[in-house]
């Protein structure tokens, strides 16, 4: 059998396993992307970017939520002991916290931006419900409880649509706030829905449960969840706090032509990152080895999907771009610098949800923690010397710093050899 059959039938063989996910995935990326594209004409450029950088905390507790909860309990419930409970539900009292805390954050943003009250309580409000349902997707996914997870991401996206085309046709007096309430609400009822999903865990959790996860794992998964995120999206800080939202605004649209992409792949790292620990504790090395390569092509053959979607965008909706309140050459430079990034992104989160599934935290958090201080410096230096769109180079720099140090540690072959 050739090489190119081989490789369709493990892209086939892949696709088939993740595409329940992947549905529930996809109606999220499409339904936030609708949003984004409704809201770009209705808000002013303040607005707008203070809405979009409200979706940047989110996304940002999702990885925090991840690191502390996802990825311990992708590998707590698949390295087969008797005695997972405690641990469990430790874990889950532990996102709950930090779902609270992902939301006061996001109302103190508000203030800070001098948005409307009621704005800046729904968007608190999103992003607690957000980063909620984000750790019990983690529980679900590490559980293979895969249809829930995909029904819930269907509640939301139906929600979200719904508000689009009342915001569309409804000519609102405050869309801004529409648009909070719509995600919140989404949010919500899908959270809800997933909560009362959960398949019941009996035994209890206390909070010291928690204390060897955070030795073992946990402080390092964090350590490396804050520094990637200021190697990919420092400069959304840096732009917003320097330059204010309305200068992050067109970069943030300019990124939507990326959305689909960026939304898939941490769902997919939840469905990849539990086979590979499962491998891994039986000493398959080689066979984990194989899952991340298998990751890979499937995450490429998305981003090809993707550029295949933006470019006819690009070409079919000129003339609705050139009418935007953003100069589409700018538009347009900013979305081939956001190529190159998840281009880099893309070749990368495979090789670390590899390192991850084996357990070595530390040095996949030091990659981040070298590569983030390019990226801040770089960006800062640009965005006051050149533009805040530029400031993407940043972010590239630091793409290509951590990405070579993550290629290196994956060639160290002791590191899969004995898991931390």
């Amino acid at each position: 059998m050739t090489k190119p059959v081989l490789l369709l039938r493990s892209v086939a063989a892949k696709a088939s396993r993740v595409s329940l996910s992947m549905a529930g995935t996809l109606a999220i990326a499409g339904s936030n992307f609708l949003l984004s594209l409704v809201l770009i004409p209705l808000l002013v450029p303040a607005d707008y970017g203070f809405f979009i950088f409200g979706q940047v905390l989110t996304a940002f507790s999702y990885s925090i939520v991840n690191a502390m909860g996802g990825t311990p309990l992708s590998i707590t419930l698949n390295k087969g002991t008797p005695d997972w409970q405690p641990e469990y539900l430790a874990i889950m009292k532990v996102d709950a916290i930090l779902s609270v805390l992902a939301g006061l954050i996001a109302i103190g943003s508000g203030f800070v931006f001098g948005m409307p009250l009621p704005v800046t309580l729904f968007m608190g409000l999103f992003t607690f419900a957000a980063a909620l349902r984000w750790g019990f997707r983690c529980a679900e996914f590490a559980r293979h409880r895969v249809k829930t997870t995909g029904l819930s991401d269907v509640i939301y996206a139906c929600i979200v649509v719904t508000g689009c085309v009342v915001m569309y046709f409804g000519h609102l007096a405050d869309t801004l706030l529409a648009a909070s309430i719509t995600v919140a609400t989404a949010a919500s009822l899908s959270a809800v829905y997933l909560w009362l999903s959960l398949e019941k865990v009996g035994g209890r959790g206390r909070l010291s449960h928690y204390a060897e996860v955070w030795k073992g794992q946990s402080r390092w998964a964090l350590l490396g969840v804050v520094t990637t995120e200021m190697t990919s999206n420092g400069h959304a800080y840096l732009v917003t706090f320097m330059a204010g939202p309305q200068a992050f605004a067109p970069i943030a649209v300019a990124a939507l032509f990326w959305r689909p992409l960026t939304v898939v792949l941490p769902s997919l790292m939840l469905i990849e990152r539990p086979i590979m620990a499962r491998q891994l504790a039986k000493g398959d090395v080689d066979g984990a080895r194989a899952t991340a390569r298998s990751f890979l092509r499937i995450v490429l053959t998305i981003l090809a999907g993707n550029v295949v979607l933006a470019v006819a965008v690009a070409l079919v909706f000129h003339d609705k771009v050139a009418s935007l309140p953003y100069e589409a050459s700018t538009l347009y430079t900013a979305c081939s610098l956001w190529f190159i990034v998840v281009l880099i992104q893309s070749m990368r989160i495979p090789a670390s949800s590899l390192i991850q599934a084996a357990r070595q935290f530390k040095p996949l958090a030091q990659t981040s923690l070298i590569a983030a201080p390019v990226t801040m410096l770089v960006a800062a230096g640009i965005i006051y010397t050149v533009s805040p769109i530029a400031s993407i180079v940043g972010i590239i720099a630091g793409e290509v710093v951590m990405t070579a140090l993550v290629f290196r540690l994956t060639r160290r072959k002791q590191l899969f050899d004995q898991p931390a």
